[in-house]
């Protein structure tokens, strides 16, 4: 077994990336990339256990493969398509993936949890500046550029526990009401942020309502007309963009003291947000499917009128899954433009006011919950789009590769950094959740 986990951690990817995160960044940030990584590896063991079954699917495929599914999507893609042996061997598949994943999930908690608690065991005592100095050296170090990480990363840390004594200090000195004046603020700011919320939920419901009506006036714009039918994969992400940037300057202006406290905030809240709106998103198209409405008398998408001008789906179960496709590809595209957006504007900002420094802070909670909430749609779209299974580990292999160049090229460690080792309990907790 020795030899055989030693094999694995050999050949296990983006285990450089990881190393060079520990030296470097404080534990939130090596937190979030920990979880990516396992999602990497996650979605590489899935590709594999679902290729023999789309590979069989593919060979046996008796239609045509030119043919496309509204407009733009390979019909033979799509649960639909399956023969009837293979719809049973693929919903064998899914629950065999079911099964090992909350496994995974479960045991990587478990894994981090008791890593934690090690960690803690060992800091009982008040030495903990002196024992994360002569500790921090990894002699392992061999390259110049390893040893620079080094030297940084325990700088970092070093500045970061003295940051939390000294609000320690200042926390302690607070008179009762100095406390009931930030609690009175919290409370205010934690409603307006239910309110945000709930107008989220309104504007997803009501997109999916009259989705007919916006894409028949959609089509009588030239500009828009080929992006009408991406009505509610639009609304969603442009609602999941909108609202946790305000619920992330509603958590800021609440002045949390320890960065764990505020990331722990801005995670739950985000998280809340993106999965309810997904949520509502999922629920609209699976109640298509099963011809049962749930949020009201009848189901908000009526299919035939979805086939009113002309035939784009032959059934409610391709619908869904190219309504679920469509909503991965915004959701790509509407990252990417943020990330490339956002940089243009700041070198074009600092260079006309002659600024050297042009890097913000890294979104650490942000990209933590939208990583999640993207792995969510993943996972839902293997029951009526298999073919996800097979792109899923390459996107997540070159997107995670691509956030460590935005780290250490475009942004700058947080001002909020936290050395508390329960960071990864709360995300891989979040993430655990959620495949369950």
């Amino acid at each position: 077994m020795g030899k055989i986990y030693a094999l694995y951690k050999f050949f296990v990817p983006l285990k450089n990336d990881m190393i060079m995160i520990k030296r470097s960044y404080d534990r939130s940030i090596e937190a979030f990339f920990e979880m990516f990584r396992f999602l990497v590896n996650f979605n590489i063991l899935t590709a594999l256990g679902f290729g023999y079954i789309l590979l069989m699917h593919l060979l046996d495929y008796q239609g045509q493969l030119t043919d496309f599914c509204a407009t733009y999507f390979p019909c033979f893609l799509q649960y639909s398509r399956f023969s009837t042996d293979s719809q049973e061997r693929y919903a064998f598949a899914l629950a065999l993936f079911v099964f090992i994943g909350t496994i995974l999930c479960i045991y990587k908690l478990v894994a981090v949890d008791y890593r934690a608690k090690k960690i803690r065991y060992f800091i009982k005592d008040d030495n903990y500046f002196s024992r994360e100095f002569f500790n921090s050296w990894d002699f392992r170090t061999k390259r110049m550029s390893d040893t620079k990480h080094s030297v940084e990363g325990t700088k970092n840390i070093l500045d970061i526990m003295l940051y939390e004594e000294k609000k320690k200090e200042i926390v302690k000195q607070r008179d009762s009401s100095d406390k009931c004046r930030i609690y009175t603020i919290r409370i205010s700011l934690m409603i307006l942020s239910i309110f945000i919320l709930i107008l989220g939920w309104i504007a997803i419901i009501l997109a999916s309502f009259f989705e007919k009506d916006i894409t028949d006036y959609a089509e009588t714009v030239p500009l828009l007309d080929n992006f009408s039918r991406y009505v509610s994969a639009i609304v969603l992400t442009l609602a999941n963009y909108i609202i946790p940037k305000c619920l992330g300057w509603i958590t800021e202006c609440e002045k949390w003291d320890f960065a764990i406290d505020q990331i722990r905030q801005e995670i739950w809240r985000n998280y809340l947000a993106q999965m309810l709106n997904f949520g509502i998103f999922v629920i609209i198209h699976i109640e298509l499917v099963i011809k049962k409405p749930i949020v009201r008398d009848e189901t908000l998408i009526d299919f035939a009128e979805q086939n009113s001008k002309k035939t784009l789906y032959d059934c409610r179960e391709d619908f869904v899954a190219i309504s679920i496709a469509r909503l991965l590809i915004v959701e790509i595209i509407q990252r990417y433009l943020y990330y490339f957006g956002w940089i243009i504007y700041y070198r074009i900002k600092a260079k006309c006011q002659n600024l050297n420094n042009w890097r913000k802070e890294f979104e650490t909670t942000d990209e933590v919950v939208w990583l999640i909430y993207f792995q969510s749609i993943i996972w839902v779209s293997f029951i009526y789009y298999p073919y996800i299974a097979i792109l899923s580990p390459i996107f997540l292999y070159l997107h995670f590769k691509f956030i460590v160049y935005r780290l250490r090229s475009w942004k700058i460690s947080p001002q909020m950094v936290t050395n508390k080792v329960t960071s990864g309990n709360y995300i891989m907790l979040f993430l655990a959740v959620t495949f369950i």
